[in-house]
């Protein structure tokens, strides 16, 4: 029987290591050890369909999606770990495979919205606004922003799950109205700068929202950009700022 598998090129298993940041997207294990001063690794390439399918897989994957015909694409390639790779092989399942699609389309998204990243800034004067949330004193009393304010149901769709709809009904309602003070605050010393953060929030959830649809994954990819564009403050303090800006409309509007 002809062999269709080729090896990945150097460039390749690079690109694919990275894309799993180093660990098994499926076991989380990490996928290389320092053994007497030189790094071993404990990856393999494994391929989500079959570059060699047997009769009876091509039977039982004869209905699956798949991210490409070409079984030695990057697309149809994964990085794992061997435990991981040989019990997905041992027995191939239709649910395993439509499993590991689902997480390589995940990571092929997110390697599109990292691209994105660092075309997109952000004005640093939002660190001082992600500095008075650090900073609140836990006496201080939150105005909390009334119910009959929120338009979230409009903006957050229903197939989200409850606990994300929850956090982010949470977040606004206690600190809406601080957010907002502060960006009134920076307005002052600096005019129009409320008006460029929004600008470059929204722009930034315009590009993601062309990549992936889902919310949540938009919501996260949000929170890790501005976390990492301010110098990793407090992610729970970006989680706030974005779900302002859901409620302000520049997010899922």
């Amino acid at each position: 029987m002809e062999d269709n598998r080729v090896n990945p090129t150097t460039n390749m298993k690079l690109l694919l290591y990275s894309q799993v940041d180093g660990r098994c997207p499926f076991c989380s294990k990490n996928l290389y050890y320092i053994k007497n001063n030189k790094i071993q690794k404990l990856f393999e390439i494994a391929h989500i369909y079959p570059a060699n399918p047997k009769t009876h897989e091509s039977e039982l994957l004869k209905d699956v999606p798949r991210l490409s015909e070409d079984v030695n694409s990057m697309e149809n390639l994964i990085v794992v770990c061997r435990d991981c790779h040989k019990k997905f092989d041992h027995p191939r399942t239709t649910e395993d495979y439509n499993r590991w699609y689902d997480l390589k389309k995940n990571l092929m998204l997110n390697d599109k919205a990292k691209s994105a990243f660092f075309d997109n800034n952000v004005e640093e004067e939002i660190i001082k606004v992600l500095n008075a949330l650090v900073k609140i004193d836990c006496e201080r009393e939150l105005v909390q922003l009334s119910l009959s304010a929120l338009k979230l149901d409009e903006k957050i769709n229903k197939e989200n799950s409850f606990i994300f709809r929850k956090k982010i009904r949470e977040q606004v309602v206690d600190y809406y109205s601080m957010v907002r003070e502060q960006f009134n605050e920076l307005d002052v010393i600096s005019p129009y700068q409320f008006e460029k953060i929004a600008t470059q929030i929204k722009g930034y959830y315009l590009t993601l929202s062309t990549i992936n649809e889902n919310q949540e994954s938009v919501f996260r990819m949000l929170v890790t950009w501005l976390d990492e564009k301010t110098g990793k403050i407090s992610t729970l303090a970006c989680e706030i700022i974005i779900s302002f800006f859901i409620q302000n409309c520049e997010v899922f509007s």
